[in-house]
């Protein structure tokens, strides 16, 4: 376990997923809102692991906005946020997106790893 930004981290692991996705698919544009807490220091994590998840989790929102917009709805505006929070209990990283949503196959699922 090693001291990092937190904030710092989620930016670089979103940046990093969103730019994979665009290689993928030249066309692709997706609005990125990042409200990240100022307070947060650096935090003792596991970088690797951390970024692992991350990266994860904005790849998986990635795709599942690209896939809600290949329905063609004139009015969708693909999105995809990330926040920091300092909590009581630490520190909350949230990502969201508003995509197609996550089957409730998937969402039974999706704990098991850990």
């Amino acid at each position: 376990m090693q001291p990092k930004d937190l904030n710092a981290l989620a930016d670089e692991y979103m940046r990093l997923a969103y730019h994979g996705q665009r290689t993928k698919n030249k066309d692709f544009t997706c609005e990125l809102v990042i409200q990240f807490d100022p307070t947060i220091d650096q935090a003792a994590v596991m970088a690797q692991e951390i970024g692992r998840v991350l990266l994860n989790l904005f790849s998986n929102a990635f795709y599942a906005v690209k896939e809600r917009q290949k329905q063609d709805e004139l009015s969708y505006q693909p999105t995809v946020r990330v926040s920091t929070q300092k909590t009581q209990k630490g520190i909350e990283i949230r990502v969201s997106d508003n995509g197609t949503g996550m089957p409730e196959s998937v969402k039974a699922k999706i704990f098991q790893p850990f």
